[in-house]
């Protein structure tokens, strides 16, 4: 059986869900609006093992982990349910209900680390532990190019900067950027102007402006990479944020990675722990790879359909 963590409303495991049926692989799929009843967690042939109860359409399911022959941490979180002490003392009800908690929160740390250790895609720390700058970090280490980047909050770090990178800077979120719209506004990376910005500001990050030929999207899985390249550069509105593209659609086309820049790549993957996930990256006008960010979670149909790579179909045949 295949079990998936993943959002309710999460299109790309729908796609993959699609090909499961298809193929007549018995799954189940589960997400944080679905809580399970812990029933026991019992050591066999050397290893931990859970039993856990769910509703599955409607009905009571029992799942024994031993049962599962590979799972995928898609998004979401595990949750669970649990009584707590029926007291008059608000302050010993408050106490025991926090410690009751906590010991749930450990027993679903358990669960997550006897799932990982099936045959697996991803991981919750992939969604939930993602760190930009330690990733660039080790990026470089590994041998690939990545852009100047500085955290600060004060104009005057900021023009230092700004001069020191020919006055050509972007600022873009420093954690896994939210998506949202609301009245016409939508959270995009953008160059910087220092005439509009204070003396003081949120603590927020900033980087080169790497100019660039186009951007590459890959999507790295069972080992290979699946790239493609945005002509992100053909229209004004996405030079600098593909995001910014509600107007434009820009043409994808399949892209072959060299072998070097693969090498390194899946070096730093190795490094950072991650066995799948979405990278961005550009090549620049001076023929350079830069690498930007990894997100182990992020979406791969902007990857999938335009260059005809069938990542659905293979990670259901995966699993």
């Amino acid at each position: 059986m295949i079990l998936i963590l993943s959002d309710r409303d999460e299109p790309t495991t729908d796609l993959v869900v699609d090909w499961l049926v298809f193929f007549q692989k018995e799954f189940v799929r589960i997400s944080s609006s679905s809580p399970l009843k812990i029933i026991k967690i019992y050591k066999t042939l050397g290893k931990f093992e859970v039993i856990f109860e769910i509703s599955h359409f409607g009905k009571k399911i029992t799942i024994d982990s031993k049962d599962i022959s590979a799972y995928w941490y898609r998004r979401s979180r595990i949750t669970t349910t649990f009584s707590t002490l029926e007291v008059d003392d608000i302050d010993v009800r408050n106490m025991f209900h926090e410690f009751i908690k906590e010991e749930y929160k450990s027993a679903i740390n358990i669960i997550h680390r006897i799932l990982e250790h099936k045959k697996h895609i991803n991981k919750i720390s992939d969604a939930f532990g993602v760190d930009k700058l330690h990733n660039l970090q080790i990026a470089e280490e590994c041998g690939l190019q990545v852009p100047n980047t500085i955290l600060c909050n004060n104009k005057l770090d900021l023009t230092k900067f700004y001069n020191e990178n020919k006055k050509n800077i972007i600022t873009k979120p420093i954690g896994d950027s939210a998506v949202f719209f609301h009245n016409g506004f939508h959270l995009y990376t953008s160059k910087v102007s220092l005439a509009s910005i204070s003396d003081k500001f949120a603590l927020s990050l900033f980087q080169e402006n790497v100019i660039k030929e186009f951007e590459l999207r890959i999507f790295y899985f069972n080992n290979t990479f699946y790239s493609s390249a945005v002509l992100s550069q053909l229209y004004q509105d996405t030079k600098i944020d593909l995001k910014n593209s509600a107007k434009t659609a820009n043409r994808i086309i399949p892209f072959d990675l060299p072998s070097i820049i693969q090498k390194k790549l899946r070096y730093f993957l190795e490094k950072i722990n991650v066995n799948s996930g979405s990278i961005d990256m550009i090549y620049s006008k001076n023929k350079e790879y830069y690498f930007l960010e990894v997100n182990p979670v992020g979406q791969f149909e902007q990857v999938s359909i335009p260059c005809n790579y069938n990542l659905f179909q293979k990670i259901a045949e995966y699993l």
